[in-house]
C-alpha cells in the first residue's frame, strides 16, 4: 500500500469517527491530512446533494423504457 493510500485512509477514518487517539492527534497535527481530510468532506458533500431531473429528459427516458 502506498503512503498516499495510506493517508487517505486516515483521513476517510478520522471522518468516519474510527481513528485511535494516536491516529487523531496525528491528524489534527498534520497540514497535509487536514487538506486531505477537507477534500474529502467536500467529495462526500457534493455526492450527498441530489442532481437534478430534467423532466423533459426524464420523460423521454421513462417512454422509451416503457416501449
Amino acid at each position: 500500500m502506498t503512503d498516499d493510500k495510506r493517508r487517505d485512509d486516515l483521513a476517510a477514518a478520522y471522518l468516519d469517527g474510527e481513528c485511535t487517539p494516536d491516529e487523531r492527534a496525528q491528524v489534527l497535527t498534520d497540514a497535509d491530512l487536514l487538506a486531505r481530510v477537507e477534500q474529502q468532506r467536500l467529495v462526500r458533500a457534493a455526492l450527498a446533494e441530489p442532481v437534478p431531473v430534467d423532466e423533459s429528459r426524464r420523460e423521454l427516458a421513462l417512454g422509451a423504457a416503457l416501449s
